[in-house]
């Protein structure tokens, strides 16, 4: 019984440290002229071609696509269930002083994150479709480097062929919209 009890009680622990670690507290880098500027942009949705910088990164979102399937070097990737990929091209650059990894698949740290919202309710997460090239998950950037690619998200044909997208990225407490408009 007294194993069980200490058992627990590390479990328990170790869950909550996980817990804390996914939510960004401590100090945030930046003036507060930054801050307000970043509050500035959650406030305004941000368009196709427009860049924003969140933690290290600067991120700009190229343009979208709406595909049915993705073909790469030996594979097709096909959605489930009839849905159909969203894809956000995004070029990125590391604007720290030190390598890191943009959007890692797996994290206990504070990353960029992000969701696709359809009428501002249904929330969609990104598909990592592993040994797809053109995947931005992973990517490994030293300082200065920039990448450009895509992230996938599988939404079903009614949400994909929308107008009422919105594309969410989030660092710590920052947290950006864009506006996803077909030309």
């Amino acid at each position: 019984m007294r194993k069980f009890l200490i058992l627990l009680a590390a479990g328990c622990l170790v869950l909550y440290l996980c817990g804390c670690m996914g939510f960004p507290g401590g100090t945030q880098s930046g003036s507060t002229e930054s801050s307000r500027s970043q509050s500035a942009f959650q406030r305004k949705p941000l368009k196709i071609g427009e860049t924003v910088i969140l933690g290290d990164f600067e991120i700009t979102l190229d343009n979208y696509a709406v595909q049915g399937e993705l073909p790469d070097k030996t594979l097709i990737y096909i959605p489930e269930n009839g849905n159909l990929y969203v894809c956000p091209r995004l070029t990125v650059t590391n604007r720290g002083t030190a390598a890191q990894t943009f959007w890692p698949a797996l994290s206990f740290q504070t990353a960029v994150r992000g969701v696709i919202l359809y009428q501002d309710t249904y929330e969609y997460t990104p598909s990592v479709l592993w040994g797809y090239d053109g995947d931005l998950h992973d990517t490994y950037l030293e300082p200065q480097d920039t990448a450009a690619g895509i992230l996938i998200f599988s939404l079903p044909k009614e949400a994909a062929d929308s107008d009422n997208l919105v594309f969410v990225l989030k660092y710590g407490r920052q947290t950006v919209r864009f506006v996803l408009k077909r030309p």
